[in-house]
């Protein structure tokens, strides 16, 4: 058990911080931002991280089932990260932040109960 969460912890943390680091450098040299406009338009993946964290945290509080979360939100985050390799300059905004909010749900929901 310790191993496999070990290694989790460290694929999400890997995609957390790697994505918080490179999404604003390339919301700032592809499409061109500021850097506050750059760090504004990654709310969206903090915003689905701490829903999904509040979610899976209550959910596993009334129901004591946990096993379920860090699979479910492993491969939500692998959906997002591949999301987020398709975008290009002509990416559009509302769609680069719903690829965020895919990925967000994915580190909030493996996460929580890690």
């Amino acid at each position: 058990v310790f191993t496999v969460c070990s290694i989790l912890s460290f694929i999400v943390g890997f995609a957390m911080l790697g994505s918080m680091i490179f999404l604003p450098t390339y919301l700032q040299y592809v499409d061109g931002d500021s850097a506050t406009l750059s760090g504004v338009r990654t709310l969206p993946l903090v915003a689905g991280l701490l829903a999904a964290s509040i979610f899976s945290g209550n959910v596993v509080s009334k129901t004591g089932r946990y096993r379920v979360f860090p699979i479910v939100g492993t491969l939500v985050m692998a959906a997002g990260l591949f999301l987020l390799s398709r975008m290009g300059p002509g990416t559009g905004v509302w769609l680069e932040s719903l690829y965020m909010v895919v990925l967000g749900l994915g580190i909030g929901l493996a996460m929580q109960v890690l």
